[in-house]
């Protein structure tokens, strides 16, 4: 299925791994894509989106609670820094 969504969605880019080819068919379902442009002018950005994302993967079998529990954390941080920056303007009468 991945393969057939990447194919039919992400057209003129590249791909890089689907996660299948790696951790086999009971992957996360995951499309990990970049343009040819983006390859040529930032490799390094795109290696460093690679790690990420087998890092993530590798917290996720290993300890998804923790992984869990630091979502949530960040989720929660961004919801209170957006109703925080949403009051301000408000108060200013902006909006």
């Amino acid at each position: 299925m991945v393969r057939r969504f990447y194919s039919e969605v992400v057209k003129g880019s590249v791909l890089l791994s689907d996660g299948i080819d790696i951790y086999g068919p009971d992957y996360t379902d995951c499309i990990l894509a970049a343009s040819s442009n983006l390859i040529e002018k930032d490799p390094k950005s795109v290696k460093a989106l690679i790690k990420a994302m087998l890092k993530a993967q590798l917290l996720w079998e290993q300890d998804r609670e923790t992984l869990l529990g630091q979502a949530r954390r960040h989720l929660l941080q961004d919801l209170v820094r957006e109703r925080t920056a949403i009051g301000g303007k408000a108060q200013a009468g902006e909006g």
